[in-house]
């Protein structure tokens, strides 16, 4: 089964970067895109359930393109005890957080993790 990477917006020079980082990751296939700036949610439909990479100029722009992109998908999960007697609502929210290192390694090991079992 091959993960996808969609890089979406990214300057060719980047762009370049990321995929020969990800090449070497097996089961990887690396998309780059022109998507417009409020076709995120395209963008995930296209990754499935891989990662998108999107470039980004304003952080709150950036929050707000990924609320709006997952509004059409409802991302909300109940679950309930058999017996009845306790259930929970598990919502997806947006909580930005810094990545740290923004380097070759730093990239790789961060697409790693997300690909391969979510960044904590």
């Amino acid at each position: 089964m091959s993960n996808r990477l969609v890089l979406v917006r990214l300057p060719q020079l980047l762009a370049d970067l990321v995929h020969d980082l990800c090449r070497g990751q097996p089961g990887v296939r690396v998309r780059v895109t022109e998507f417009g700036r409020h076709e995120l949610a395209r963008a995930m439909a296209e990754a499935r359930s891989g990662v998108v990479i999107v470039a980004v100029d304003d952080l709150r722009d950036f929050i707000d393109d990924c609320a709006r992109a997952l509004e059409s998908r409802e991302p909300v999960v109940m679950g309930i005890r058999p017996d009845g007697r306790e259930a929970w609502v598990v919502e997806l929210s947006l909580n930005p957080r810094s990545l740290g290192e923004v380097s070759p390694a730093g990239l790789s090991e961060a697409v790693a993790q997300a690909l391969h079992g979510r960044a904590t």
